[in-house]
């Protein structure tokens, strides 16, 4: 089992926040050996950023191992050139290190007025034709070959494009590129995950029979962890600005990690996403460090950094 986290700043109010609820929150995880540290872009909540882009290359330039990225940029409302230099440059800088995640997410009204002023937001159907365009050209800047040389550096190493899904309503479109894939648990409501599962058994398969290889698969899961599970319902419950999810993963790391447990057997995911719902410094960094030390693989880390081999 792979651990991996993300983060949506919500413990942050002001810039200063930043430097220990996101940077060294990041560089700890590193130290116990998880292997991805992703930032989500969120818009109309109270927290020191919404777009984290400007995080990554000081977050990647902390660390020395773990892969960064933002999961996901809200594609609706990004220019997909502008996207395609930027992360390609970032990953050349820090080679093979590099996430970039799509989502279809929204905005506030007043938001999306501001980053996409030609953008139709009185429906839903332009927001998602426009995402799905852009993903596609996205994709196309980055891996086409006849786009080779339209972005700096010509070569070099290119990021690693996830999809971000939930529902995962077409499994068969979504794996006509061969981009990897992050599921969220805990974005909709799941009442069986053995039918749940079925979506990803079927991606597995189109993906397969189209590009004659195994897709790169993670789950998100997310969740407050601490000492007890009466500590951590205690946290969960005394959040100022929770954010809204569902399948909550509350309790002790054994629990947490049991249950993870039984998820990667149902789903045949090895990689699992961890959204730390924690606000407070102290509690976010006990809990990874609690998960950490509770998985057998990652205990060593704990106490040495390069216990782990990737």
């Amino acid at each position: 089992m792979k651990l991996g986290l993300l983060e949506f700043g919500t413990g942050c109010v002001s810039p200063m926040d930043l430097v220990e609820n996101v940077l060294e929150y990041a560089q700890q995880a590193e130290e116990l050996g998880y292997t991805r540290f992703w930032l989500g872009e969120h818009y109309g909540t109270p927290t020191a950023y919404h777009n984290p882009e400007v995080l990554l290359p000081i977050i990647a330039g902390l660390t020395d191992r773990i892969k960064v990225g933002v999961a996901g940029l809200l594609m609706a409302f990004h220019n997909p050139y502008r996207v395609a230099a930027s992360f390609k440059v970032l990953n050349n800088l820090f080679p093979n290190r590099i996430d970039l995640g799509v989502a279809g997410g929204g905005v506030p009204p007043e938001i999306g007025m501001l980053l996409a002023p030609d953008l139709d937001l009185s429906s839903s159907a332009p927001k998602v034709e426009r995402f799905a365009g852009n993903c596609r050209a996205l994709y196309d800047y980055l891996y086409a070959e006849e786009n080779a040389s339209l972005i700096a550096p010509v070569g070099g190493y290119l990021p690693t494009y996830w999809s971000l899904s939930a529902g995962l309503k077409n499994p068969a479109v979504l794996a006509s590129q061969p981009t990897s894939l992050c599921k969220s648990l805990f974005h909709t409501e799941i009442t069986d995950h053995k039918r749940d599962a079925e979506k990803i058994q079927e991606y597995r398969a189109v993906f397969y029979e189209k590009h004659g290889r195994e897709p790169e698969i993670n789950l998100a899961v997310a969740g407050v962890c601490a000492e007890t599970g009466a500590k951590a319902r205690q946290i969960r419950e005394a959040l100022e600005r929770p954010v809204s999810v569902y399948n909550e993963l509350i309790g002790s790391p054994t629990y947490i990690l049991d249950e993870v447990a039984r998820l990667q057997e149902i789903y045949g995911v090895a990689e699992f996403i961890f959204l730390n719902m924690a606000e407070e410094t102290g509690h976010k960094k006990d809990g990874i460090e609690r998960l950490a030390n509770t998985l057998p693989q990652y205990a060593a880390a704990a106490s040495n950094v390069y216990a782990i081999s990737y």
